[in-house]
């Protein structure tokens, strides 16, 4: 009788060390996208709506955006391995290159989340036509709830 309920209380104990030390994998990842928030601004500095833009990664072959519609603002994420990452925005008559420079830093949150790479914004700039200029407004990119981090300006 005395192993059975050594047997019931170890299962017991093991089974709640379990359910209170495990932590979801998707609640790491919900509350740290690590993502860069982009602003699209007029000369005047207003936000502007693009009718339709296309955006995809340098050096990768999936597009972030794909013909979206009425769009003032978008969320992309950096390389976490290189200091330098590039994405094209065109519109289907025009296109320009948005090169990023940054410094990344792994920050480690738990056990069970492991670690995140954060990014440092060190310089911004187009190289085409469509795109005039970019302003760096927070260099620490650290989640997805932050405030913009760059702006835009078309011509």
């Amino acid at each position: 009788m005395t192993t059975v309920r050594t047997l019931i209380l170890w299962i017991c104990l093991t089974g709640l060390t379990a359910l209170v030390s495990c932590q979801p994998d998707n609640q790491c990842r919900k509350e740290n996208i690590v993502e860069m928030q982009v602003s699209f601004r007029n000369k005047a500095m207003s936000k502007v709506s693009l009718d339709s833009v296309s955006i995809h990664g340098v050096g990768s072959d999936s597009v972030l955006y794909d013909n979206k519609k009425s769009v003032n603002q978008v969320a992309l994420p950096l390389h976490k391995t290189k200091e330098v990452t590039q994405f094209v925005f065109s519109n289907g008559t025009k296109a320009d290159t948005l090169t990023l420079e940054h410094v990344n830093t792994e920050n480690f949150i738990s056990l069970e989340c492991g670690c995140f790479v954060y990014h440092t914004l060190q310089n911004a700039y187009s190289c085409g036509t469509w795109i005039d200029s970019v302003a760096i407004i927070t260099t620490e990119i650290t989640t997805i709830n932050a405030a913009e981090h760059i702006q835009v300006f078309f011509n």
